[in-house]
């Protein structure tokens, strides 16, 4: 990792003087802040714990460690690592990355030594809430180490501003009392990364004329169905159905997020819309990404799919579709010249299937005569790589180029990344083509186009050979990072299909009044195609006979990332969770030109910082955008609502109350109290022995391993009970020695039921506690519903889930069962049900079920095969099972005993009966005996 920047040394500085929770813009490189915490605690005579760490800053925070060179890298504790090891490896010191649910079980068993922790650092602290492991984590710790510190690091400021005071309650929990922000329109990262901003140009290239109506009637699909599904869902925030809103990525999550405390009362129609939203918003993304082609091939298989038109794709059947099926048609087979004129009036769509197959055939025959529109970007990235092409000719000549100039194309997804490849090394009608060949004529154009490279607009391209080392970009793994385009102004030039508009000038990182843009955006990960981290090609065209007349050597060297000169590279920013994250790429890679064929604001922001830390070094940046389309305008929207979101935090600063003791570092902490009572309740009474308290006895549950990926176990040790964890064979929770509690959400209540689990389940905690319980738990933030409105069946099925449940309690009638509305609830139940019990043993309750805890619950010693045996005789049930198991030694014994032996027994004569006429009398009277029975 390079040295910290001017603001990002700044930040550092402000963070180690205070606990506080940090809050930064996308890409302005909080990964390199945990970093540098890392690097300082590197040293045995300090333990460092870092959780809540995704993956992707999992890897990058490794790297960065390991390259630090110091002699105590930072490690991982999985659950690949056994308690004794654990326990050694804190004693030794240093950084360990933890996953929350290992750490809070070693908290709790004292396998950690707390009080030798130097501190916490806590990563995406926008997802620590209340009922969060990691709150429940630094609330152990606080109650255990009143001196370590506590950093928490954010770069999701929208997250913060969703809900009543979302940051005060964030700060409460991880036990912060300071409140940092840094936007990118603040004045120390405006000053430090205008001063080496990398020369920017702006590509505006115009749509065709069939991409424009296209985009137009997806919007207005997308404006009906927001429009219905509003109507359908009044409840919901009126700001979210708007079409602006509903560009961004991570809006399906949001409109979830929003529609599940109602899920309960969402008809089919509104759950169609939900579904079309995604729909729609996916084609948005193709129409400018992708190729006609694929684009039409996605459309025809919507429309071809019968029962998706009939209850899933309501939006076909709007009058907006037609057109965005004409017009996606046309930028593919193209219309006649008698069709010409009739190109602005709307055609109703065929039938699914009806003649798409017979025209894709009949077009097959005569395939150079298809228009087979190619992406408009694709002409404007050719004439950008030739440009570069003539800048590093003329920098050979003059004798300038000390080292060969690399080129990274960075793309939005692995579908992009890969069609560029293609394109660059096929040729944009070659490339058509073939993609008409593979979607529209499987059978006859199967393999047509292997082999065969057309002349395109970019010559095919072949890796040479070359002495190096391999790249360490197809090897890296994952970052953030972006940059600012500025406004340029410039000279037009024709581009293919469209025209585009050139800008040339400096990029700016916008004001704090918020002129220009200033960037924020989506996450950047994944690999290229034929799993590389980069595809990667060489820019020397050479023929096709060279290309396939390539040794093995060569073949080796393309394959596997050996750089070659000059280089481009294509990176996608998402699709693979194994790609190297856009950071490390930049930083191995050292492009002298960066192409965005797809902007993203967190990578525009890591070109930022990228050219900050090394200022001397030139670097050019493309800007590839359509103009005045769906991917500008979603770009834009980004950058206005960090910026609003930021603009909120500053105000919710300057007014906040924060508690003194929030920190909770006092030994009588009200942060960390656990007292579910009222604050008049705790008030001692003086007319009770003189205001004397109660002494308190403590209580505690024994609570399975497996169960800490849930809240409950948190809001239990809240309510003053101490949570003991333990390996639970039957249940998952055990309030006291004779009650067992499995507790299910409702989607492990169902799957459990399907599978036969929960039978199973309940069979072990009857046979081994006197109060077994089952405990239905529902989401806090969703409706108190086991079933949706108008799925419940009026007459008994198998299939049914309330037929499932009633046939449960039948079975084990001894079986409780208990609904909570949420995992406060549920906690506020356990408490009750705790009162005037017997605290449970943990080393009784671990060998439950096992050969040394084959216990009933009255006492007596049994093997479960043999009760289950018993069971099944006539007359046998779970009440007078046990008699039998007491009294009777073997089966011979019970077969020779007399029917008023059995009665004074069983305690019942006609159980007696039945089970005597079972084993003595045959077969066929028996059973006759035993239905007459029933009957009677």
């Amino acid at each position: 990792m390079s040295k910290l920047l001017d603001y990002e040394a700044q930040m550092f500085t402000e963070l180690l003087a205070d606990d506080g929770l940090l809050i930064a813009g996308r890409g302005l490189g909080v990964h390199r802040l945990v970093s540098a915490l890392i690097q300082i605690h590197c040293d045995p005579g300090s333990l460092l714990l870092v959780v809540n760490a995704s993956q992707l800053e999992l890897d990058i925070l490794l790297e960065a460690g390991i390259q630090s060179g110091t002699a105590h890298p930072p490690q991982v504790i999985s659950n690949q690592t056994g308690a004794p090891d654990r326990q050694q490896k804190y004693l030794e010191g240093g950084v360990f990355f933890v996953t929350s649910r290992i750490l809070v079980v070693d908290i709790l068993k004292d396998i950690l030594p707390t009080d030798l922790v130097k501190g916490i650092a806590v990563c995406n602290a926008h997802r620590v809430d209340e009922m969060s492991l990691e709150s429940f984590i630094l609330r152990l710790y606080r109650e255990r180490n009143k001196t370590g510190f506590i950093k928490a690091f954010s770069e999701y400021p929208h997250l913060f501003t969703s809900g009543f005071c979302q940051v005060e309650k964030v700060m409460q929990n991880t036990f912060v009392e300071k409140l940092f922000l840094w936007p990118r329109f603040h004045a120390s990262i405006s000053l430090c990364l205008e001063k080496h901003q990398p020369e920017v140009i702006e590509l505006h290239q115009k749509m065709t004329a069939p991409m424009v109506h296209i985009q137009a009637a997806l919007i207005d699909l997308l404006h009906n169905c927001l429009q219905q599904l509003k109507r359908a869902s009044p409840s919901v925030d009126a700001d979210l159905f708007t079409v602006e809103s509903a560009l961004g990525r991570n809006f399906d999550g949001i409109l979830r997020n929003q529609l599940d405390p109602i899920s309960h009362s969402l008809t089919a129609v509104s759950r169609r819309l939900v579904n079309d939203i995604s729909t729609l918003r996916h084609l948005m993304s193709c129409l400018t990404q992708h190729d006609s082609v694929t684009f039409y091939q996605t459309l025809t298989t919507l429309r071809n799919n019968a029962a998706m038109m009939s209850r899933e794709t309501g939006w076909l059947m709007m009058d907006a579709a037609d057109p965005l099926y004409v017009h996606a048609r046309d930028r593919v087979y193209g219309r006649k010249a008698d069709d010409k004129k009739e190109s602005g009036k709307s055609k109703p769509a065929d039938k699914p299937g009806a003649s798409e197959n017979v025209t894709a055939a009949s077009s097959f025959q005569d395939v150079n005569e298809l228009r087979l529109e190619e992406n408009a970007k694709w002409h404007l990235l050719t004439d950008v790589l030739a440009e570069i092409d003539e800048q590093n000719a003329s920098a050979e000549k003059a004798g300038n180029c000390t080292e060969p100039s690399r080129t990274l194309v960075v793309t939005s997804d692995t579908r992009s990344c890969a069609l560029i490849k293609q394109y660059l090394t096929q040729g944009g009608r070659e490339l058509m083509e073939s993609l008409f060949r593979r979607h529209f004529q499987p059978r006859i154009g199967q393999g047509s186009s292997s082999g065969r490279f057309g002349k395109g607009r970019w010559p095919k391209r072949k890796a040479k050979a070359q002495t190096g080392t391999a790249s360490k970009a197809a090897k890296s793994t994952s970052s953030t990072s972006r940059s600012v385009p500025a406004q340029g102004q410039g000279r037009g030039r024709g581009q293919g299909q469209g025209s585009s508009t050139r800008g040339r000038g400096a990029a700016s990182g916008g004001g704090r009044g918020g002129g220009g843009t200033a960037s924020s955006g989506a996450t950047g990960t994944t690999t290229s195609s034929n799993n590389t981290s980069a595809s990667t090609t060489s820019e020397k065209p050479t023929s096709a006979a060279a290309a396939a007349a390539g040794d093995e050597e060569e073949q080796f060297d393309a394959e596997f990332g050996i750089i070659t000169d000059p280089l481009v590279a294509v990176y996608p920013l998402r699709g693979n969770s194994d790609s190297p994250s856009a950071s490390r790429v930049i930083e191995e890679l050292a492009p002298r030109f960066i192409i965005l064929f797809d902007v993203e604001m967190e990578f525009v922001r890591q070109i930022e910082v990228f050219k900050a830390s090394r200022p001397g070094i030139p670097l050019r940046v493309y800007f590839l955008v359509y103009q005045s389309s769906i991917e500008e305008q979603r770009y834009l929207t980004s950058l206005r609502k960090e910026k609003h979101a930021f603009e909120m935090l500053i105000r919710q600063k300057a007014v906040m109350v924060v508690s003194e003791d929030q920190s909770a570092r006092a030994a009588d902490s009200a942060a960390l109290s656990r007292d579910p009572r009222s604050a008049a309740e705790t008030v001692a009474s003086t007319r009770k022995a003189g205001g004397r308290k109660k002494a308190v006895e403590k209580r505690k549950v024994v609570v399975d391993m497996r169960e800490f990926r849930s809240s409950l176990p948190s809001l239990i040790h809240r309510r003053g009970i101490d949570i003991e964890p333990v390996t639970l064979e039957v249940g998952d929770y055990i309030l006291s020695p004779d009650m067992c509690v499995e507790r299910k959400s409702v989607s492990d209540l169902i799957g459990s039921l399907n599978s036969g689990r929960l039978f199973n389940q309940a069979t072990a905690m009857t046979r081994h506690y006197r109060k077994p319980l089952l405990l239905v738990e529902f989401t806090e933030k969703q409706s108190f519903s086991l079933q949706a409105k108008g799925t419940l069946q009026g007459e008994i099925s198998y299939q049914d889930l309330t037929s499932k449940l009633a046939l449960l309690t039948l079975h084990f009638p001894k079986l409780r069962v208990l609904w909570c509305q949420s995992p406060h609830a549920s906690a506020e139940l356990f408490d009750e049900l705790k009162r005037n019990q017997a605290e449970p043993d943990a080393e009784v309750a671990a060998t439950v079920a096992s050969e040394k805890g084959a216990e009933a619950p009255d006492g007596s010693h049994y093997f479960p095969l043999t009760q289950d045996f018993v069971l099944k005789l006539p007359g046998i049930n779970v009440t007078n099972v046990h008699y039998i198991l007491r009294n009777v030694s073997n089966l011979f014994e019970l077969s020779s005993m007399s029917k008023e032996d059995l009665s004074s027994v069983l305690h019942h004569p006609s159980n007696a009966q039945l089970l005597y006429d079972f084993l003595h009398n045959p077969p066929a009277a028996a059973a006759a005996a035993i239905a007459s029975a029933t009957k009677s």
